[in-house]
């Protein structure tokens, strides 16, 4: 069965996911309650999985601290709504102690039908292009591929010392250790965020329990390793390690007496286990430091980057650095955190001291530098640069296997792609580092993947057929606790979704300008005013949009944020011209075409095609409310022009319907039907506002039959939310088709002023 856009069918059965409506055969049967609804999505969204009651209490409840009791109510209701029996389920199966599983495959929309909205709101998806890799976070290396020797799971360590100053063993050193299992031994060490999603806490469980744990999350992750450490005592600190396999569980007991000392001892004593002989590792080349402060230092700066921001964690890779001057991947992450704080000359000067001196030693180090060097010059808008650091990249990541580093170049180089309008060569890109990032089970990089691939596909197709990539990002995100690539992907979400969705659209950003504040990002914070500027200015509230562009402007002139200040300017200016036109002041409509016109000379100082042809839309749609038609008429061709070029179809489409309106205004009808016929052929002959304004053209030049046939074809079809018929002029085609005297019809109304 074929879904409507917005709702999700199985069986019989079609789920509206907004309204929580559940019909069976077309009938609706049962309107869920708004928690009960969302759980049935998350349980969509993942067929065939067993989703653990602590996952399903936090991507359902993520606000508020519920029992089980309230999870197994909604599982309740929908047993109950759906007729399913729990002893013999159909649809949801209970797995005792571990969770519940979705068992039937369900039919996605295959994409909604367009509908047309104002022009202007191409304003969207042009700005998520431009931002999505500026907000793009960093993630842990894992560098190597995996071998024959089969994946590794290394479980969040367990701190049973009794004192939370050495909560970070929990991730932080779980990190490097699986970091440098993965280089040591040959074999595809998880990321954490993969283990977390299928986590279930084992710190309260007996020893026997434990072992059918471990052994159901070995067959859940599809891993041949699943390795369990718990911290017990402290001076000397205790170590107990169970390493799950598929011929058993073995025990060992690990005695340090520094509890920094742990990353190196545990590559050693695990190196036996899996195969491999360890004898002459050098542990510089493991993500590891020879100094044990230093290691301690960099595992509590990678727990703080997750949790706590970019300060606090600065102040432990700056300790590592102070144990072991020659660690390279503390100097990394600092840049990283500098960048994220605004301070790009310190950033950069890191980058390009780890870059010389890991080039020809530590060519994994070097990869990655390289890739989070080219998102400060996409930031600061040296694109050519960040071209040149991008493809070196990717040379050495593919050279020496770096599967890891690839697709996160890949992410950027993608990235570069659509500012240069190469919309199908950047969606190649996106695919392939998609497919590494499910290779490496890296869930991380593989909802960076979709994101990526759904902004791209925005600019040129619709949102819904994606909605469902972001709703796994944030999952992802929630589950693992990482709270600055969940508010980018709460961003990201809120800015391209529809704009009759507002309510919607306010409460993620909201929640992301929440976790930016949290973790004291005032670029993030930025980010979140622009796009509440562009969801003001869609509900026609243009001087509140100008005051949210105006503060996300200062900051982004603070911070010296080109390609940011380029878009923030343009938008700046359109926010200002549409309350000139509304407020009938050409003054104010001048004083905006200046700003835009400074717009467009950043964009094309700093070499991005996209940016150039949206700020020449904005002047010629200005142009053409103060009646300079034949100049508007040029920004559009020449806009028009990248748009093709980018296969940008829906934005091209309406630079053809406003050049066909500018021609009606100088009632040049033959050029007018032309330009409005190509735009409508991208509409598909579906959108009423085109096909009126067709035939009005064929009126104009006496072709009745025509116009009265399109004006048919224009009342038959369905009008989108944010156009209404200025007036059915069937009558007056009629009329004159009849040979009656009919009166001029006049101009069309202001575009802007109709808003």
């Amino acid at each position: 069965m074929q879904a409507k856009s917005g709702t999700v069918s199985f069986d019989r059965w079609t789920f509206d996911k907004r309204s929580g409506d559940l019909s069976y055969n077309g009938e609706k049967v049962e309107t869920l309650r708004p928690k009960t609804a969302l759980l049935l999505h998350i349980l969509l969204l993942q067929p065939h999985a067993i989703l653990s009651q602590d996952e399903l209490l936090k991507s359902v409840w993520p606000e508020t601290t519920v029992s089980s009791n309230v999870l197994l109510q909604s599982i309740r209701e929908l047993r109950s709504a759906l007729g399913d029996d729990a002893k013999h389920p159909q649809y949801i199966k209970t797995h005792a102690k571990r969770g519940y599983e979705w068992l039937m495959s369900a039919t996605q929309p295959q994409g909604a039908i367009f509908k047309r909205s104002k022009a202007w709101l191409l304003a969207i998806p042009i700005l998520a292009s431009i931002l999505l890799f500026a907000l793009s976070r960093h993630q842990e290396p894992t560098p190597e591929p995996p071998s024959s020797a089969g994946d590794v799971a290394v479980l969040p360590f367990i701190n049973d010392t009794g004192d939370p100053d050495y909560q970070w063993v929990e991730h932080g050193l779980r990190d490097m250790v699986s970091t440098a299992v993965d280089h040591a031994l040959h074999v595809n060490a998880l990321p954490g965020y993969a283990i977390e999603s299928k986590w279930v806490d084992l710190r309260s469980l007996k020893s026997s329990l434990v072992q059918g744990k471990l052994e159901g999350l070995r067959t859940d992750l599809g891993v041949s390793y699943v390795v369990f450490v718990r911290v017990s005592e402290a001076i000397p600190f205790q170590f107990h390690i169970i390493v799950a396999s598929e011929i058993g569980l073995r025990y060992d007991e690990l005695v340090v007496a520094d509890f920094s000392e742990v990353v190196p001892v545990i590559i050693q004593h695990l190196a036996p286990l899996i195969g491999e002989n360890t004898a002459e590792i050098d542990l510089r080349h493991l993500g590891v430091s020879v100094n044990p402060e230093a290691n301690e230092a960099f595992a509590r700066g990678i727990q703080s980057l997750r949790t706590e921001g970019a300060s606090q964690a600065i102040h432990y890779f700056e300790r590592a650095n102070i144990f072991d001057s020659e660690y390279q991947w503390p100097r990394v992450y600092a840049a990283m955190a500098w960048a994220q704080l605004g301070h790009g000359v310190q950033a950069e000067k890191a980058f390009e001291t780890v870059y010389r001196e890991t080039s020809w030693t530590e060519p994994n180090v070097s990869a990655f530098c390289l890739t989070q060097w080219a998102a400060l010059d996409i930031q600061y808008g040296d694109i050519k640069r960040a071209e040149t650091h991008i493809d070196e990249a990717i040379a050495i990541s593919r050279a020496y296997e770096f599967r890891f580093g690839l697709a996160q170049a890949l992410l950027k180089k993608g990235y570069l792609l659509t500012l240069s309008g190469h919309w199908t060569l950047a969606q190649a890109i996106y695919e392939e580092a998609l497919g590494i990032s499910r290779d490496l089970k890296d869930p991380n990089t593989e909802a960076a993947s979709l994101l990526s691939m759904a902004s791209n596909y925005q600019s040129i197709e619709a949102f819904q057929g994606h909605e469902d990539h972001f709703m796994r990002a944030i999952n992802f995100y929630r589950i693992s606790g990482n709270k600055r690539d969940l508010a980018s992907a709460y961003f990201m979400y809120g800015l391209l979704m529809p704009a009759d969705r507002a309510e919607e659209r306010a409460n993620l950003l909201d929640r992301a300008q929440k976790e930016y504040a949290n973790l004291s990002d005032p670029m993030g914070m930025a980010t979140v005013d622009l796009a509440r500027g562009v969801q003001a200015i869609q509900a026609n509230e243009s001087e509140l949009a100008a005051g949210y562009f105006s503060c996300s402007y200062q900051t982004s002139i603070d911070y010296e944020t080109a390609l940011f200040t380029a878009e923030t300017n343009r938008l700046s200016g359109w926010a200002k011209g549409v309350h000139g036109v509304r407020s009938g002041s050409p003054a104010m409509i001048f004083q905006a075409k200046t700003q835009i016109d400074s717009a467009l000379d950043e964009f094309r100082f700093i070499g991005v095609p996209i940016g150039v042809a949206a700020a020449q839309f904005f002047l010629a749609i200005l142009d053409f409310e103060l009646g300079n038609f034949d100049a508007a008429i040029v920004l559009l061709t020449q806009a028009r022009l990248t748009f093709e070029a980018a296969g940008m179809g829906r934005v091209m489409a309406y630079s053809d319907l406003q050049i066909g309106e500018i021609h009606m205004r100088k009632r040049n009808w033959a050029q007018a039907f032309s330009s409005l016929e190509k735009a409508n052929q991208y509409f598909n002959f579906t959108d009423g506002r085109t096909l009126e304004l067709m035939a009005r053209c064929q009126f104009e030049q006496q072709h009745f039959q025509r116009a009265v046939d399109l004006q048919l074809q224009a009342a038959a079809g369905k009008p989108s939310d944010s156009w209404s018929f200025r007036e059915n002029r069937l009558t007056h085609y009629q009329d004159a088709q009849a040979g009656r005297v009919v009166p001029d019809l006049g101009h069309e109304p202001s575009y802007v002023a109709s808003m």
